[in-house]
């Protein structure tokens, strides 16, 4: 899983598989979830009732502030019954989230004016490769000549 620097922990694709836990037992339950953020060597702990047999990982409180990887652990899983999860293999309960810097150009020079024929430079943030778009071709088109 994806996302970028400042999301909210919410599915992106609606129709994805992604993140989505399938659960035995009884409904409702109730989840710990951990998450790690690895840059900042912070842990952030959270309780989760799900009423069905699956859960697709949202947190809409959580944000993403640093980029880098994120670790999210089912620490715990108790069904209706107060049944807790059997022992789990520690791989089927942990998924890793990368975070990345929001995309960005930036001008190099500061300049409000150039002459025909300068060059003006920019600086891309993010990770690559990058997608310009039209409305942006458009726009840079219309600032330089």
């Amino acid at each position: 899983m994806s996302y970028c620097l400042n999301d909210a922990l919410v599915p992106r694709d609606p129709i994805t598989m992604d993140g989505q836990i399938q659960l035995e037992g009884t409904p409702p339950f109730e989840l710990q979830i951990s998450i790690k953020n690895l840059a900042a060597s912070k842990v952030e702990t959270e309780t989760i009732k799900v009423s069905g047999k699956t859960w697709t990982v949202s947190l809409p409180l959580y944000t993403f502030e640093s980029i880098g990887p994120h670790l999210i652990t089912i620490e715990s899983v108790q069904d209706a019954s107060h049944c807790e999860q059997a022992a789990l293999d520690p791989l089927y309960r942990s998924i890793w989230v990368d975070v990345a810097e929001t995309a960005a150009i930036i001008p190099i020079n500061r300049r409000d004016n150039f002459c025909v024929g300068e060059i003006s430079h920019f600086h891309l943030e993010g990770i690559p490769p990058w997608m310009i778009g039209s409305e942006l071709l458009s726009f840079f088109h219309a600032l330089f000549f």
